[in-house]
């Protein structure tokens, strides 16, 4: 899976105060480019 995939869950959880936080560490799922540059180049 993707970060994407926590939607359903930040819908339930956030409106609870219930931090959520999502992250797509590998490179996989919705992210685009050869190389994972951890926001370096963001």
């Amino acid at each position: 899976g993707c970060r994407a995939d926590a939607n359903d869950a930040a819908v339930i959880l956030l409106p609870s105060n219930i931090t959520l936080f999502t992250l797509d560490f590998s490179g996989s799922g919705l992210s685009e480019g050869e190389y994972v540059s951890l926001g370096w180049h963001e």
